[in-house]
Parts: structure tokens; C-alpha cells; sequence
């Protein structure tokens, strides 16, 4: 403390008494420096200690004129300073008559845990007010103001007995937008909160704590509730909701910041969950509600949930998980819906130090758990759709090196076996070796966290890549795909913005539909939400297929280009997995060049344009599939009792507008038949408008004339015939155009 000037008044005889009067005391100018050490020491403790001893001395009248306080305290990033009066007695005489208690005043700035904030306070005459002269407790006048940006705290009340604060009695009132940057300034960090307008009462009465009467508005929806925190009991009850959502918790807490007993039971229950999410700016997925209820314990030696039990969505859940702290062991015993999670081990300490745990995880449902996945907000992108598995493992850690290790289980029919190891250095490294059936992966990757997006580069490779079991292992047979013709597969995730890549993927041997001869090479990057393959090449036997693909996905929808190339490509595994697999084969020459926008691939083909041309050679369709589209009379143009018809070709040439196939040229070609046929085909739907003219190849033959009509969809197609039988007259044959000019006319223009 310094000060300008002093003045003061002594009754000289209580100097021999432990607590010297001053009738008189005035301050010009004074400076006054509190602070706290990062060890939290401070340089008014000897206040506290004074008062309770009985040994501060008794001032009757306190001045202050032009004084400055400053407050530091390093340890959490605050510096405060404000200028400081009080009156005399004379002028508090004046107030207090007139209603007013204030006779301190206090205006400032600074620093407040990092943040910038202005202040005002005012309270009751300082020291003098704090006991009256027959040393009662008497309740001490304070309010005061804090402003952050926009964002306002006020509080007006009563202290019991300052400094120790062991009653209060304070009504406060938060208001604006960026209140959970008011919120940090306590020491707690809460989400981001919309604007709005809290109040509330704040009581302490020696040991017991409350908060009364709390009511507000966050954003559009309302909050009320309770909180008391008896501390000789070590009691905490709390109940508090917000909108629909209610938290209720009640229990015994001897301590919530050390290591002490804890023993809480409590229930969350959010039944619209979107308005909460929407509220704190989190992503909705698809959580609708969820309720959960169980019992929280700390003690010196464990923290445990037990009795755990509740819904998210329709999925039930349950168990309990318990961590020994003085065996540093780790008990887990969860499920959600039918998927249960098991896992017992070492573990050393939170933060993790090190960890030796065995686990098991089965998943009977995938469905049901993928889409309870995709609906926490936790998880934004797409996820696949897998057969049902089991896996077990061992996951060891030590420093910063994560072994996932005697992988064992299976997904679907597939054996699935392997290990894995992580590196949490600078770069993040991680490389493994998996098995699944008769396929197998094995690589590294590189993630970079530094930069505006973390960076992931990577080479992978597999020696055997077998497309039919990839397909068991998202959940399909072979042959028995899903029900749509065009795949609704996702092409944009809120991830194509938030990391870029490199990685590059190389298969030695292909295995589709019987064949084991090629290999698939696929080169991507992605660079600020720009997705690119260049390319994506798949070789079988003497065909080749190409992929380039350029999308901007840094915002939904995703847009851009498409190209695809195939030269005399075998279909089998082209349709491996699909509907049609096993009921068309041949080799296919195609060329599209697309331009389009959508979040799925389905979508972006609805509103795709570009031109397209599909050319089959050698090919042969399954009987039953032209009878399942009406067909029957072509069954007239071959007397072979095979259950497949030979094609010479079938092609054709379209024009994609707006999501709409524009046949310019259809030709379908057998030894007995030839079909031209126009119109169009809507992707969007699926809607068909076709018209079809079949003729017969060779003189003499019967012949269908007149036109069939072909509408439904692409997944329920119906035809009406709507054709007459006669005598093919001579010269009827047509011949079947060239693969390389019909296709290459696409890249012509």
C-alpha cells in the first residue's frame, strides 16, 4: 500500500488495548496492489487472519480520495485495475437516508482469465460496516456490473462477513450474447451458448451453497431450476431443464475438484434432441432423443458408472465400467441395442500413461448400430453398412505408441485377423497388416496436424483383392445386391473439408466373378475440399476401366466431373454383388463425360448432363430376365433350349440433361433379332419412356412388327408389346456397329 497523504485520528489510551480505535482515517490517493501466486498464495491474508483473531484495529470513519487498486494474479491470466473512493461519514448519512447504502465505489478494466472486461461496483463503507460496535454480524451492501463485448453480468446483494465470505446472499443476472465467455470467467468452460437471459439467486450460509430460482432464456427455449450444495452432509442436489431436457442428480460429494467421495445418481432426458443441438451448435444427425439414467462413484481408489441404463433413439443401453485407480485395472461391460462391448485390462492413469487391455465386440445388427453411429453428433460422415461381426483384440500403450494386436474375428463368413500400430509423434505414423477372407491390406499412413487442415498421406496395398467378398462384407451376397439400380452411395461428408490427402492404393491380383487375373491402381488427393482421382484404373484380362473424377465438395452439394472409359472390360465383375450378376455377361465398351452436382451418387447422376455411350460385345442375357420384362414373343426368334440369349452386341448412345437420359441411338443385336429402340429414362425417378422395334435378322423367320412400349421403372420395368407376328421378308439382316467408333463418338463431340 502507498499513499499521497494520511490523515488519521487516534484515541491515544487503546494503543494499550489488542484493537487500537481511529475515529478518523483518510486516504489521498492511495495505491493498493493484491495479489495471488500461481501457488495461490495471497497478500491479504493476514485480513482474514486479523478478523478472526479479533486484532484489526477499529476505524470509525474511512475516507478514500483518487485511489487506485490493482489485482494480479499471474496463474490464471488476470490483471485487473480500477480507481477507488469512499465518502465521509456525512455524505454516508446523506445516502443512507435517502435510501442509498453505497458509500464505496469502484470503476475499472483489464485482463480476466485472458479476456478483456470492464467493471463498476459499489458497497457499504469499507471495514467500518463489516461489524457494527458491538462487534454483530452485520449483512454488507454489495453490487456490481461486468461487461464482456455484449455480454453483462450484474449482481446485487449482501456479504456476510468480507473477506472470508462465509454468507451471502446475491441476486444475479446474465444477459446477451457470448455468454459462455461470461461463464469461463469462473473457472468452468461451458459450449457455446446462443443469446439470452439467465437470473437467478446465489445463497451461502457456512457450509451450505444453493442456487435459487434460476430462470431464463437460451435462444428459444426456456431454463429453470436448483442446485444446493450442503457441504457438512457433502450433499448435492440438482435439478435443472432446459426446453424439454431435464437433468436430475442427487447424492453424496465430499469433494468435486480433488480426489474425494462421490457417490451420485443421476437422469438426463432430452426428448427433442434437435432443439438442444440447433441451440449449442452442434451437428443433429440423426439423434432424436435419448434418456439415460445410472450412479457416478469416486473414491480414492475407483471411478465407477454402474446401473447404467436409458435409449438413444429407439436402441437401448446398459451396463457399467469401473476403473480401479489403485490396481490401475479397467473394467468395461457396455450395450447399445444388441451390440455389446466387453474389455478388461491395466490401465495406469487419466491422462493415459499406459494401457494393456483385451476386448471383445459383437455386433449382430449392424444396421441398427450404424445408424445410431451416424446419428450421434460425434459422427458427421457416412458410414458403411456391414455384415454382422465380432472382433477381439488386445490394445497395449506405451508412451506414445498404440498396438492393436491379436486381431481375431469375423465379419459376416470372413475371417478377419491382423495388427496395427500408432505412433502419436510429429508426424502421426501408423502402418498394419489385415486379412479378411481371402483379401488382404497392408500400409502406412502419415497424418500432419499442423497447417489449416491436418494432412494425411499414405500408400496402401493389397496382394489379393476379391471384389465378391468385399461385397459380403458390407452386408451383401453375391449376386443379391440392393433393390435400387443406382446405388445412393454418399459422395460428400463435412470431412472432404476439414483435412486434405494423399494416398495412394494398388491391388496385385483382382478377383471378380471367378476371374483371378488384373489389378486396381487408385491415386487421390484432396486439397481444400477439392476431391480428385487421377485416376482410378481397373485392368481384367485384356480389358481396362478408368476413372477420373474432379468434385468440389467443400460445401454440399458436391460439384464437377466425371469421366469413364472402358475397352472390352468384363461385365461379371462389373455386376459382382449387383441384381443382374450372373444374368448378363459379355465385354463392355463405354464412355461417358458427365458434369453434375448432388450428395450421393444417385443424386448426381439425376442432375448430371454430358453425353454417354455404352457399347456390349459378345454378350448374353439370362431368358428369365427378358421374361421379367415382358418379352415373351422374343423367345419366338431362337429355338435353342439354353437358358441364355446370345447377343452379337447391344448399344447405345444418350445424352444426359438434367438428370434425363435422351436416347439418341439403342440397337440390341442376336442371331435371330435386332431391336433399335428410342426415348428416355429419368434418373431422378427412375421413370422409363421407351419405344422398341424389333425385327427379324434372317429372311423366312416369323417377325415381329409394330413397336413395344416400355414404362415402369428401372427397378419394376413393364413392357407392352404391341406387336403382330408375319413372314420376315428378304434382306432383313442388320449388322452390329464397331465398339471404337460407336464409343469414341462420345469423346468426338
Amino acid at each position: 500500500l502507498e499513499t499521497e497523504s494520511v490523515y488519521f485520528q487516534l484515541k491515544p489510551f487503546t494503543l494499550f488495548h489488542q484493537r487500537p480505535v481511529y475515529p478518523q482515517l483518510r486516504l489521498t490517493e492511495p495505491r493498493l496492489l493484491l495479489q495471488r501466486s500461481e501457488d495461490g498464495r495471497v497478500n491479504w491474508a493476514f485480513l482474514t487472519e486479523g478478523q478472526e483473531q479479533g486484532k484489526l484495529p477499529r476505524i470509525r470513519e474511512l475516507e478514500i480520495e483518487d485511489g487506485r487498486l490493482s489485482y494480479r494474479a499471474p496463474g490464471t491470466d488476470t490483471h485487473l485495475t480500477a480507481d477507488i473512493s469512499q465518502e465521509d461519514n456525512v455524505a454516508q448519512a446523506a445516502r443512507a437516508a435517502a435510501g442509498d447504502p453505497y458509500a464505496f465505489h469502484l470503476d475499472g478494466e483489464g485482463t480476466l482469465r485472458g479476456q478483456q472486461v470492464t467493471f463498476s461496483a459499489a458497497a457499504g463503507p469499507l471495514l467500518t460496516a463489516i461489524l457494527d460496535r458491538e462487534g454483530d454480524l452485520k449483512p454488507y451492501p454489495v453490487r456490481g456490473e461486468l461487461q464482456l463485448d455484449q455480454a453483462t453480468a450484474a449482481v446485487e446483494g449482501t456479504l456476510g462477513r468480507p473477506p472470508s465470505l462465509t454468507r451471502l446472499e446475491l441476486d444475479f443476472t446474465l444477459e446477451g450474447p457470448g455468454l459462455a465467455r461470461l461463464v469461463k470467467l469462473t473457472g468452468f468452460t461451458v459450449p457455446d451458448l446462443p443469446a439470452g437471459r439467465i437470473t437467478g439467486h446465489l445463497v451461502r450460509n457456512q457450509q451450505r451453497w444453493a442456487l435459487e430460482e434460476l430462470d431464463g432464456q437460451l435462444g428459444q427455449l426456456a431454463l429453470a431450476g436448483q442446485a444446493e450444495l450442503a457441504r457438512e452432509e457433502n450433499r448435492l442436489e440438482v435439478d435443472l431443464s432446459l426446453g424439454e431436457a431435464t437433468l436430475q442428480a442427487q447424492g453424496r460429494v465430499e469433494n468435486l475438484l480433488e480426489p474425494g467421495g462421490i457417490d451420485l445418481t443421476f437422469q438426463v432426458s432430452v426428448p427433442d434432441y434437435p432443439a438442444i443441438a440447433k441451440l449449442f451448435g452442434l451437428p443433429p444427425g440423426e439423434l432424436r432423443s435419448y434418456r439415460v439414467e445410472g450412479q457416478l462413484i469416486r473414491d480414492q481408489r475407483r471411478w465407477g458408472l454402474r446401473q447404467l441404463e436409458g435409449r438413444l433413439n429407439q436402441a437401448s443401453i446398459g451396463g457399467h465400467a469401473v476403473l480401479a485407480r489403485a490396481e490401475d485395472r479397467l473394467e468395461v461391460d457396455l450395450s447399445v441395442g444388441e451390440a455389446t462391448l466387453k474389455a478388461q485390462g491395466r490401465l495406469e492413469s487419466l491422462p493415459l500413461a499406459g494401457a494393456d487391455l483385451e476386448f471383445t465386440l459383437e455386433v449382430p445388427n449392424p444396421a441398427s448400430i450404424e445408424q445410431l453411429l451416424q446419428a450421434l453428433p460425434l459422427v458427421s460422415f457416412p458410414l458403411p453398412s456391414f455384415a454382422p461381426y465380432r472382433i477381439s483384440g488386445r490394445l497395449v500403450h506405451q508412451q506414445q505408441t498404440y498396438t492393436l494386436e491379436e486381431l481375431d474375428g469375423t465379419i459376416g463368413s470372413l475371417a478377419l485377423d491382423g495388427r496395427a500400430t500408432v505412433e502419436m509423434a510429429r508426424p502421426i505414423q501408423a502402418r498394419g497388416e489385415l486379412s479378411l477372407g481371402d483379401s488382404d491390406l497392408s500400409g502406412q499412413l502419415r497424418m500432419d496436424p499442423s497447417g489449416p487442415r491436418p494432412t494425411i498421406r499414405g500408400e496402401l496395398s493389397s496382394q489379393t483383392l476379391v471384389v465378391e467378398q468385399l461385397a459380403g462384407l458390407l452386408g451383401r451376397r453375391p449376386g443379391n445386391g440392393g433393390g435400387g439400380v443406382i446405388p445412393s452411395m454418399p459422395i460428400y461428408s463435412p470431412l472432404l473439408r476439414r483435412f486434405d490427402a494423399q494416398l495412394s492404393y494398388r491391388a496385385d491380383t483382382l478377383r471378380a466373378a471367378g476371374i483371378a487375373a488384373g489389378n486396381l491402381e487408385l491415386q487421390l488427393d484432396l486439397q481444400d475440399g477439392r476431391l480428385q482421382l487421377q485416376p482410378l484404373a481397373l485392368s481384367l484380362l485384356e480389358g481396362r476401366l478408368r476413372t477420373v473424377a474432379d468434385l468440389q465438395g467443400s460445401q454440399a452439394p458436391v460439384t464437377g466431373s466425371i469421366e469413364v472409359d472402358a475397352d472390352g472390360f468384363p461385365l461379371e465383375p462389373f455386376l459382382a454383388g449387383s441384381r443382374l450378376a450372373g444374368k448378363v455377361t459379355g465385354q463392355l465398351y463405354a464412355r461417358a463425360e458427365l458434369q453434375g452436382r448432388g450428395t450421393t451418387l444417385e443424386g448426381y447422376l439425376a442432375q448430371a448432363d454430358g453425353p454417354a455411350a455404352l457399347y456390349l460385345r459378345q454378350g448374353r442375357v439370362d431368358k428369365e430376365l427378358i421374361n421379367k420384362l415382358g418379352l415373351d414373343p422374343l423367345e419366338l426368334f431362337t429355338a435353342r433350349p439354353e437358358a441364355m440369349v446370345e447377343l452379337e452386341c447391344a448399344a447405345a448412345r444418350f445424352d444426359l440433361t438434367d438428370g434425363t437420359l435422351n436416347l439418341e441411338r439403342l440397337v440390341v443385336v442376336s442371331p435371330e433379332l435386332t431391336v433399335n429402340g428410342s426415348g428416355s429414362v429419368d434418373l431422378a425417378s427412375g421413370r422409363l419412356d421407351l419405344t422398341l422395334d424389333p425385327r427379324a435378322q434372317q429372311p423366312g423367320l416369323l417377325e415381329l412388327t409394330g413397336t413395344a412400349q416400355v414404362s415402369g421403372t428401372l427397378s419394376d420395368p413393364r413392357v407392352n408389346p404391341g406387336v403382330d407376328i408375319s413372314v420376315a421378308p428378304e434382306g432383313a439382316r442388320e449388322g452390329c456397329p464397331q465398339p471404337g467408333g460407336f464409343v469414341g463418338q462420345v469423346a468426338e463431340g
